[in-house]
């Protein structure tokens, strides 16, 4: 798992021109599938534990919390880039 401090970085070959919410939305949904992918690596072959379904629900909320931490930081991103 990556940690919090980790750079990503990207090798684009090519310039590519996007409208600020395109960028928003591209990068919405690679958070999107990134926590799911996440989520269900956290939650594989753990279904018959004991206490299983109460951590199944924390990872749940905690998955909406991080989304909609993210949703937030790309709205003010987006108005932000529409700005200039």
């Amino acid at each position: 798992m990556a940690s919090p401090d980790e750079i990503i970085s990207i090798d684009i070959a090519q310039p590519i021109r996007l409208r600020p919410a395109e960028l928003a939305e591209a990068v919405r949904q690679a958070v999107n599938e990134a926590t799911a992918l996440a989520r269900e690596a956290v939650l594989a072959g753990t279904e018959d534990m004991p206490g299983m379904a109460q951590v199944q629900s924390e990872v749940a909320r905690m998955q909406r919390d991080v989304l909609a931490g993210y949703k937030a930081d790309m709205d003010r991103i987006t108005a932000r880039l529409d700005e200039l």
